[in-house]
């Protein structure tokens, strides 16, 4: 099972030194303008929301590309193949998630393509919002995360307090 990047909304703190890591990682510049991760900002409710490729099995925008510009590299990622690209932005429409932008750069789409299989967000995200596994170590986390939570929820509806002793 290839790896995908996962992002937790609840841990994001937008810093956006994701961003700054990306655009440094692929462009030698700290411009999040040419980032390939995206913090969305929802100011009026405080979320921080990281936006990047899903690295979906059945990519959509690779199936609506016009010139078959779009593939998987030898880690899986979807990539855009600069040298077939037309720039016509398909692919920017038809992805159901918003993860591809435009770059002012090179003046085409772009995606995140994670970093030949090492994120550099990833490795600069000081609140670890960001991960980089498999699928299924993801989706255990986030069991053992929400079992956790219905923990608490008992201890609190029975009005048990967690550091009595014997607990």
């Amino acid at each position: 099972m290839r790896k995908r990047l996962h992002a937790d909304a609840s841990l994001c703190c937008g810093c956006r030194y994701c961003e700054l890591a990306c655009s440094y990682a692929h462009h030698g510049k700290y411009n999040p303008k040419l980032s390939r991760i995206r913090i969305v900002k929802e100011d009026e409710i405080g979320v921080d929301v990281p936006l990047a490729c899903r690295q979906c099995s059945t990519c959509i925008p690779a199936e609506k590309c016009p010139v078959d510009a779009m593939s998987r590299d030898s880690n899986g990622a979807v990539i855009i193949l600069e040298e077939k690209c037309i720039g016509c932005g398909e692919c920017i429409s038809n992805c159901p998630f918003g993860s591809i932008s435009w770059s002012p750069l090179v003046d085409e789409p772009v995606l995140c393509d994670l970093c030949n299989g090492d994120p550099a967000c990833v490795k600069k995200c000081p609140t670890h919002a960001l991960s980089y596994e498999d699928p299924d170590q993801f989706a255990r986390k986030r069991q053992i995360k929400q079992a956790e939570s219905i923990y608490e929820n008992i201890l609190s509806e029975w009005g048990i307090d967690e550091t009595e002793e014997g607990l």
